[in-house]
């Protein structure tokens, strides 16, 4: 393998670099592409039965693709190699896309948003294990908190988009998948090798230590971060509501600033990870995601409310890129994807299992923006048992880049 101090792996490492953060549209555009035009779609499959269910599943329908795709990672990265993966997943994602254009009914549309959730959640888990394999710790941190801001700014990038796309029809909207074409060109030049291999062995892996055992920690914090950060932009403008901030400008505007402090929050998580372990960076942010949450439900106040979605964010804005260096902590290249992919679908069904149980209290509880908010304290609290010591956490005095 080139050695990693030459200038030909310096520039191959920083094209892949922009590569992959280039790809992480193809996870935004899926997740948030389609919001803009839901009206818009109800509006016009409004004589399909079931059309309120199933425009909400267009949305919802990523959950289960991460669900389905997420866990193959692994495998499709061993039998195809990393290049024919990622140029897989972006022809998919664009295909799906294209086909949503044309879709004659509203259950063919879903299929095409569960299609291109599938190559999002495979590309997403994969470009996680790139970064948590091929670049030395130190640097590793720094990227994954890239990842995570760069993730927020597509995804506003690309709801504004959809937006202005859509005043010709929501059909248009789609069209920002062809975002990704620049993909197909910078992938194959990117990553001329179909594999990698561990840049930085782990010698703490324990080989015999395989299978769902060793996956169960990056389960139960992907389900508590998905739980978390999955439920703050439903739960949140619900609760601004309640305290009686209804004004969508100065909903969407407080939303901002949320969104603005959680991808500060995931940039700085490197230099976080200089002085706090991967166990030490979830207890950090499990709490601060629950005293923001407990905090606006029991002070929802004007004076507070900045502040208290500052502490919110930091919170949320660190659990994302966490989550990837908590499952990629061991294990050659294909073992950190099989975990990373695995966290990433529990990241997902957690969202879901949390949401659902909130219905359900809502039967009893009279204010639910508030029981949810409070509830929050409950994942963070249960952290602390899958963060402790002997569950292979990385050191805070991994060396620097």
């Amino acid at each position: 393998m080139e050695d990693a101090d030459t200038p030909s792996a310096k520039s191959g490492q920083t094209l892949a670099g922009i590569t992959i953060l280039l790809m992480v549209i193809i996870g935004a555009t899926t997740a948030v592409g389609l919001s803009p035009i839901l009206p818009q779609i109800r509006a016009e499959f409004a004589a399909t039965p079931g059309a309120d269910f199933l425009t909400k599943a267009l949305i919802t329908v990523f959950g289960i693709s991460a669900l389905v795709g997420s866990p193959l990672t692994g495998w499709l990265l061993k039998h195809w190699g990393a290049r024919n993966l990622f140029l897989g997943t972006a022809i998919t994602f664009i295909a799906a896309g294209l086909g949503g254009m044309v879709a004659p009914n509203l259950i063919m549309l879903v299929f095409t948003r569960f299609v291109s959730g599938v190559a999002a959640a495979i590309c997403g888990a994969a470009y996680y294990t790139f970064v948590m394999t091929q670049y030395p710790p130190g640097k590793r941190e720094r990227w994954l908190g890239y990842l995570g801001t760069i993730g927020a700014i597509w995804a506003v990038v690309v709801s504004i988009l959809a937006g202005e796309l859509s005043q010709f029809g929501w059909r248009f909207a789609l069209l920002t998948h062809l975002l990704a074409l620049p993909l197909l060109v910078l992938i194959p030049v990117a990553f001329r090798k179909s594999t990698w291999t561990q840049a930085t062995p782990d010698s703490s892996v324990a080989r015999s230590d395989t299978g769902l055992r060793r996956m169960t920690p990056a389960i139960v914090v992907g389900l508590f971060s998905g739980a978390i950060v999955m439920s703050t932009p439903l739960y949140l403008p619900l609760q601004l509501s309640a305290i009686g901030v209804t004004d969508a400008r100065a909903i969407g505007l407080l939303m901002a600033w949320y969104m603005v402090i959680s991808a500060t929050s995931a940039f700085l998580y490197g230099n976080l990870r200089r002085f706090l372990s991967v166990a030490g960076v979830n207890l950090l942010a499990f709490s601060a995601a629950g005293a923001g949450y407990l905090s606006l439900a029991l002070w929802p106040e004007a004076q507070w409310r900045l502040a208290e979605l500052v502490v919110l964010g930091c919170g949320t804005g660190l659990l994302t890129p966490n989550l990837a260096a908590f499952a990629g902590r061991r294990g050659d290249a294909i073992e950190k994807a099989k975990s990373i992919g695995i966290s990433k679908a529990a990241y997902f069904v957690g969202a879901f299992l949390f949401q659902a149980l909130l219905a359900a209290l809502a039967i009893t509880a009279a204010n639910l923006s508030l029981v949810a908010l409070a509830m929050i304290c409950i994942p963070g609290a249960a952290m602390l048992l899958a963060a402790r010591p002997g569950s292979g956490r990385a050191r805070a005095s991994e060396p620097a880049e």
